[in-house]
């Protein structure tokens, strides 16, 4: 036995030593490179393909069986451009021989250098692969062989146990995708991996870096890896402790172009357990730190969860630098310093459960919220709770501040809550939300039911805001809301809605909504349509009976004095409207205020250029006792203060809104008093479109008679045209002036008319510029403030040296009076007066200038009765003498005077004439007499009868001028 372990030890020991020396010789006897054009052909035989060896191929046998590669490449697939397919730098691959005769794998560590490979797809979907897999598709496959049952042995867990390698050094290795078909273009380059000696159940290192350039997404930046990594194959134990990720990124689709992270977490897996660890998580980036820890178990099973998640605000700065120009510019990065989100979550796959709670503690506020869910892997359920509070409001309106109202104080927010609760089912579609609101004194309470959430949702609920503490709400903004606002005008304010929302039929339905506050009631309905094509709303507004004097005496809001201090005591307004994002309406208006009510409806059109349409009517109003009293003595006004005065009311930069002025509408007032003029059935109707304002037909009934015109207003041109077209007809004008303007100047019944134009909008341009016609007539009425009889009898007196006559009624009588007039740049000339009364026949011409307000004008009165009528006594002397009267001075002190040296003048006229008829007819009867006494005695007769004939004339004249002496008294 001992000889024949002996022999096998010799002959084991001679297989050594063969080995060995096979080992030794082989490599010097046999050189690879000599097959170096063999191999070539061989490659491109079988690929097509051209393979470039241009580094030296070595082999070692002992004690390391291994190849040594020098530079080597394969060209690329036709079409695909001269870069190679694949190219290798350097490679070199060894294992230690005699492990492997124990079943041992012992490798050096592997070398990889200056490893590319540039991979493409063209347009029609072709890859420069293909003709190297469908070459090797079409080779005869290799016969079926029978795979042996799995063992220990085959195992290649167990075969792990076996494998010791040295390591693995990847260095300068590219990699490019170029998809012509998708249109994108992936590069991965300077690629190295380092892996150290692979021992198992022992750590071993693992280092990973490399540069990255995509198209799509565009994106270019370095990454890199670094771990300890433990592997037990036996144990089915693994491990990655100390592992760092750091990448720095660059592209347009990252929030301010760049993104540095770095990520550190220690991870466990223990397959035999079925538990796993994520330890030591901490993730940089974007100015934040993810911090928290992750424990799993059953995670080849059903797994389960938990953990801790901590996110805090480390570097707001360059958190919010990407952000700044759509931040509010008062945002301090500052404020966010220090902000963070603790985070705690359960969860079960096998139960479908999952639980997460959260706290947020940011600017100055605390969020803490709690979610359930149930079924998550099928269709969740969930319900939760919010709560957050505002414990340091200034922190959280500081940045806002410019945005805020000034008067706002922060601390009046403190201690704000808001308090939610929801229910979530995706299994039934429907989601439940109530909410409660505590801040500035008000609460404000609320419910959501939601269906078809997943589709499209329809929604349901109620709001009620209560303002239980108005003195919080005053405090907080003291200078914001008006300083004569209490806090018992708003209390039991509050507000009330009810409302359905559907987005599958685009509608919204408010069925109620009530407002109560400030001593208001408002209650409404609307319904809106088409909200997502082309929102349509429409409903109705009321406002129950309310004090105006009071609701705006709470409000600060100081009203002008007004003649009568009883107005606006009451008022109440209800309406339908219908609106959408062209244009809103109005409809079944009712507005009661005081004793008057409007009612009507109005439209509008095109916001962008606005169409006006409406149709509106006012019983009955006072409006003088919403007017200014009147002041103890009026101011006659100037011609000058009254264009300062009504140049102020439509100043030039009015015209261009003129001109997109597009309205349309009728206006109608049962009764009207304005200025103490009272007049009924007003209508007016206005058209103004491309700079033409026109109100036509516009006519009332006052005082008897009734009024009509056409007005009109161009701004169409450079200047401002204004057309008047006017006329009253029947009116009494003596209640009409004494209304107007306190006493009544001129009585009677009165037709006038007018046709005028004039241009500008200044009111003295507007006089000046006045051009046109107008008539005018009265009849049985007197012209009141100037008695002509009087005025007459006092010029009388005056030539006769007497003293005046006592003062008489200063009215002159007339049965009628009638004229035309013409304007041509605001002088207004009449040449047509006519007017009759029971003493006089009275014609009159002369000027009135509308600008300068002079006054020329003259009156020609011809006495045709005893003066007498007028009260006066009776002077039948100036019967038939037309008196001249001048009328001077302005339009608001005028100044009368007879025109004394006019009167002599036709008073003497008149009684020479007298005279010289009267002799003139004595003479022709003595004539004739004598020519019948000289039919016998001619001659005698002839010279007795011119004796007589001139004795008689001398003293007919001598007479004539002794009476004209005596009628007179002029000695």
């Amino acid at each position: 036995m001992k000889k024949i372990l002996k022999v096998l030890a010799w002959l084991l020991a001679a297989l050594v030593v063969t080995v060995v020396a096979a080992a030794i010789i082989i490599p010097l006897v046999f050189d690879p490179n000599d097959y170096r054009d063999e191999i070539s052909a061989a490659v491109k035989k079988h690929t097509g393909r051209e393979l470039t060896i241009e580094g030296r191929i070595e082999l070692s046998l002992f004690p390391w069986l291994g190849v040594r590669l020098g530079a080597m490449q394969l060209s690329n697939a036709k079409g695909f451009g001269p870069a190679p397919f694949a190219r290798i730098g350097k490679a070199e691959v060894r294992v230690q021989l005699l492990p492997l005769l124990r079943r041992e794998v012992k490798m050096d560590t592997i070398v990889l250098h200056g490893v590319e490979a540039n991979l493409g797809r063209r347009a029609n979907g072709r890859s420069n692969w293909d003709d190297l897999v469908g070459k090797a598709a079409a080779e005869p496959a290799a016969p079926e062989q029978e795979v042996p049952a799995t063992t220990a042995e085959t195992d290649p867990l167990a075969a792990l146990g076996a494998l010791a390698l040295g390591g693995l050094e990847l260095r300068d290795a590219r990699v490019v995708w170029d998809d012509r078909m998708a249109g994108a273009r992936y590069a991965v380059d300077h690629l190295h991996l380092t892996v150290g000696a692979i021992r198992l159940a022992q750590p071993f290192a693992v280092a990973l870096e490399f540069d990255v350039d995509s198209s799509q997404p565009p994106l270019r930046g370095h990454v890199a890896l670094a771990s300890q990594v433990t592997l037990d194959p036996a144990g089915q134990r693994y491990r990655l402790d100390g592992t760092t990720l750091s990448a720095d990124l660059n592209s347009q689709l990252i929030p301010g172009g760049r993104l540095a992270a770095r990520l550190q977490a220690d991870i466990r897996a223990d397959l035999a357990a079925q538990t796993a660890t994520l330890s030591g998580l901490r993730l940089e980036a974007a100015g934040v730190t993810l911090q928290g820890q992750v424990e799993a178990a059953s995670i080849l099973a059903q797994p389960s969860a938990q953990g801790r998640l901590q996110l805090e605000v480390t570097d707001p700065a360059t958190l919010l630098a990407p952000y700044q120009a759509q931040l509010p510019p008062t945002l301090k990065a500052v404020a966010l310093q220090g902000s963070r989100l603790d985070t705690t979550f359960e969860l079960a796959l096998e139960q479908q459960t999952a639980t997460l709670a959260l706290q947020l503690d940011a600017l100055g506020a605390r969020a803490q919220g709690k979610v359930d869910a149930t079924s998550i892997l099928a269709q969740p359920d969930a319900a939760g709770s919010l709560q957050v509070v505002l414990h340091d409001p200034a922190a959280l309106l500081t940045p806002f501040k410019a945005q805020l109202p000034p008067q706002l104080k922060p601390a009046a927010l403190r201690d704000s809550r808001l308090d939610a609760d929801f229910r979530l089912s995706l299994a039934q579609e429907t989601a439940h939300v109530t909410l409660q609101l505590e801040a500035l004194g008000a609460r404000t309470q609320g419910k959501v039911d939601a269906a078809s959430i997943l589709g499209q949702p329809d929604a349901a609920g109620s709001v009620q805001l209560v303002l239980h503490d108005a003195a919080a709400l005053l405090r907080a903004a003291p200078g914001l809301l008006p300083p004569t606002l209490k806090a018992a005008d708003l209390r039991d304010s509050r507000l009330e809605t009810a409302f359905a929302l559907s987005l599958g039929r685009q509608t919204l339905d408010v069925s109620s909504l009530r407002l109560n506050a400030l001593g208001l009631a408002l209650t409404a309905q609307a319904r809106g349509s088409r909200l997502i094509d082309a929102p349509e709303f429409s409903g109705r507004i009321a406002l129950d009976e309310f004090v105006p004097r009071d609701l705006l005496a709470s409000l600060g809001i100081a009203l002008p004095e007004m003649a009568d201090p009883s107005t606006l005591t009451k008022a109440a307004l209800g309406f339908d409207f219908a609106a959408g994002l062209e244009h809103a309406a109005l409809s079944k208006l009712q507005l009661r205020f005081d004793d008057s009510t409007l009612s009507g409806a109005a439209s509008v059109r095109n916001f962008q250029q606005p169409a006006l349409r409406y149709d509106l009517s006012l019983d009955a109003i006072d409006a003088d006792r919403y007017l200014p009293p009147p002041p103890p003595e009026p101011v006659p006004a100037t011609p000058a203060s009254a264009a300062a005065a009504g140049a102020t009311q439509l100043p030039p930069e009015t015209i261009a809104q003129l001109r997109a002025l597009d309205v349309e509408g009728t206006a109608r007032i049962g009764k009207l008093k304005v200025m103490n003029l009272r007049s009924a059935a007003i209508h007016a109707t206005v058209q103004a479109k491309d700079g033409l304002l026109r109100v036509h037909p516009v006519g009332a009934k006052l005082y008897g008679g009734s009024y009509d015109g056409n007005l009109s207003f161009d701004v169409r041109g450079k200047v401002p045209l204004i057309g008047m077209d006017e006329r009253l007809a029947g009116v009494q004008a003596g209640p009409l002036l004494k209304d107007f303007m306190g006493k009544d100047y001129v009585s009677g019944t009165a037709t006038v008319s007018a046709k005028l134009s004039a241009r500008g909008i200044d009111p003295l341009e507007v006089r000046k510029s006045l051009n046109g016609t107008a008539a005018f007539s009265f009849s049985n009425g007197a012209v009141n403030g100037i008695n002509i009889a009087q005025l007459i009898r006092n010029a009388y007196a005056s030539l006769q040296k007497q003293p005046p006559p006592p003062d008489e009624v200063r009215s002159t009588d007339f049965a009628a009076i009638s004229g035309t007039a013409t304007l041509k740049d605001g002088l207004v000339s009449n040449t047509d007066l006519k007017a009759h009364s029971p003493l006089f026949r009275i014609e009159g011409r002369g000027t009135a200038h509308l600008a300068t307000e002079a006054l020329d004008y003259l009156v020609r009165a011809a006495v045709v009765g005893t003066l007498e009528g007028q009260g006066g006594k009776a002077l039948s002397d100036l019967k038939g003498l037309t008196v001249p009267l001048r009328i001077s001075g302005s339009f608001t002190e005028p100044k009368f005077n007879v025109e004394l040296g006019a009167l002599l003048d036709e008073k003497t006229k008149q009684a020479l004439e007298a005279e010289k008829r009267k002799a003139q007819q004595a003479l022709e009867a003595e004539k004739k007499k004598a020519q019948q006494a000289l039919a016998e005695e001619k001659q005698k007769a002839r010279q007795e009868a011119e004796r007589k004939l001139e004795e008689e004339k001398k003293k007919l004249q001598q007479d004539l001028q002794q009476k004209l002496k005596d009628s007179l008294k002029l000695r």
